[in-house]
């Protein structure tokens, strides 16, 4: 619990991140930006998105400024297109976090 106890200052900003990406939407949209990331490929544009869940646009877009705005993930333009991707640095801090809090190795 010592790990915890000295980490308690940032758990109120960790709680606030967990409740926003635990809207279903916007979990599916982090899995699908992860998943790129992992393969080490930069960024989709929202229609690729659109296309692959079948929402509509303004959804997608929605969900994808708040999660700009939480800054998990950033952008780039690419011609007319904005390709989003995620954050390595904010995605790296939220994977240490959990594992301080919960104990994974």
């Amino acid at each position: 619990m010592s790990k915890c106890i000295s980490w308690l200052e940032n758990l109120e900003e960790f709680s606030l991140l967990l409740q926003l990406i635990a809207e279903p939407h916007r979990l599916k949209i982090l899995c699908l930006l992860t998943e790129r990331h992992e393969k080490a490929l930069w960024g989709i544009c929202v229609s690729e998105i659109v296309n692959q869940f079948q929402e509509p646009q303004n959804l997608i877009s929605h969900h994808l400024s708040m999660l700009k705005r939480a800054q998990l993930v950033v952008t780039k333009r690419e011609g007319k297109h904005i390709k989003y991707s995620i954050n390595s640095t904010v995605y790296d801090k939220f994977k240490d976090s959990l594992k301080t809090i919960f104990h994974f190795k």
